[in-house]
């Protein structure tokens, strides 16, 4: 990503915010799935129907994930112990 899309990116989650070439997206969509499910981090559902949509788009798109290890988050893991989160619902 060249350094002018990612400062129009800034914090935009995919519902407001796609890479400006479509041949970036699925590579872009399965990173975010991969930084989401690792982290164990919630989705909205505006977020949650983008990634569905532009998912839909690259069918055969790997997604591999290594869960992060809790013990070296710990105020992250404080902050979200009991609470359920979209990528364990």
């Amino acid at each position: 990503m060249s350094a002018k899309s990612n400062r129009s990116k800034a914090d935009q989650d995919p519902s407001t915010w796609m890479p400006p070439l479509d041949g970036d997206w699925c590579e872009y969509i399965t990173d975010w799935i991969t930084v989401k499910v690792r982290w164990q981090l919630a989705i909205d559902p505006p977020e949650e129907a983008a990634l569905a949509e532009n998912s839909a788009r690259c069918p055969n798109a790997p997604v591999t994930v290594t869960l992060a290890r809790r013990q070296y988050w710990p105020a992250v893991s404080a902050l979200l112990n009991g609470r359920r989160h979209a990528a364990g619902q």
